[in-house]
Order: structure tokens, then C-alpha cells, then sequence
């Protein structure tokens, strides 16, 4: 059975990608511009070959891991058997500031916001918010959530 810590990181992972959906339906029709998450090109298609799998891989892994037993899922019997309860609390506490700061940043992106770079489309350069301090808020936070998930479900597949 998975710790509640791992169960807070999974849903926590599974609503950013839902408001990603929800983002890329909302521009799309907002704003009646590609919003990327189409593929295209070769190129694209390619990358969505690894992209898409990773992601559901991201989503279903963290639970699995303490469901099943083979090696490459599974995490390591000394975690399973000894949770190490402050890095639980910081997990899901990076988790959860992770993606609450996230949501922001896709907001005052606005207009701007796409799933993935579309050549085509007209944008402006935000430096407002969190893109007034950070380059790419949006990426660092994601690298946030995906330390938190590696660390409630630390096997060789996350």
C-alpha cells in the first residue's frame, strides 16, 4: 500500500497535468490560436512518441512503485519497510507549493501560453511576475514536482 505521502504527490501530479489540458483547451479556444498540442511536424511526432508515454509514465509510476515488484517499478524494500518521515513532509510540501506556483505563472502568461512552440504564433516577451525574476518559472517548478515524486517514490524507473 502506498504511503499518503506518495498518494498526495501522485494527485498533486495528476491535477498539474489535468490544468495543463485544461490550459491548452482554454487557450485554444480563448484565444482561437495553436496552442502546440498538436504535433506537426516529423519532428513533433517523434518527440511525442517519448513526451506522451513519460508523462503518463510520471502519473502512474509513484503509486505502482510500492504495488508492484518488479525491480525497474519498484521501490527499494528499505523504503517501502522505512519511510523517512521529514523527507515525506517535504515532498509534499514542494509538491504542493510547486504546482500552486505554477498556476500563476500560466495566468500571466495569458495569451502567450502554449503547450509547446508554435512558430506561427504571435507572442510578447513577459517579464512580469515570476518572469521578472526567473527565466523560465514554469520549467523550475516542474523540476521541483519531479524531485518531489522521485522523492515519495525513489525507483530506478521514476
Amino acid at each position: 500500500m502506498p504511503r499518503l505521502a506518495v498518494l498526495f504527490v501522485a494527485a498533486t501530479v495528476w491535477c498539474y497535468w489535468l490544468s495543463v489540458l485544461v490550459m491548452n483547451v482554454r487557450s485554444h479556444r480563448k484565444h482561437r490560436t495553436s496552442s502546440g498540442a498538436v504535433p506537426r511536424t516529423g519532428r513533433e511526432r517523434g518527440m511525442w512518441l517519448f513526451w506522451v508515454p513519460t508523462v503518463l509514465a510520471w502519473q502512474v509510476f509513484p503509486v505502482m512503485a510500492y504495488r508492484v515488484s518488479l525491480p525497474l517499478i519498484a521501490v527499494p524494500d528499505w523504503v517501502a519497510e522505512r519511510p523517512i518521515v521529514l523527507l515525506d513532509v517535504f515532498a509534499v510540501a514542494a509538491a504542493l507549493a510547486a504546482y500552486a506556483l505554477t498556476v500563476p505563472c500560466w495566468l500571466t502568461l495569458g495569451a502567450n501560453w502554449s503547450l509547446a512552440v508554435v512558430p506561427q504564433k504571435q507572442t510578447n516577451l513577459v517579464t512580469s511576475g515570476w518572469y521578472g525574476r526567473i527565466r523560465h518559472p514554469i520549467y523550475a517548478l516542474g523540476l521541483l514536482l519531479m524531485l518531489a515524486t522521485v522523492a515519495v517514490a525513489p525507483s530506478p524507473a521514476m
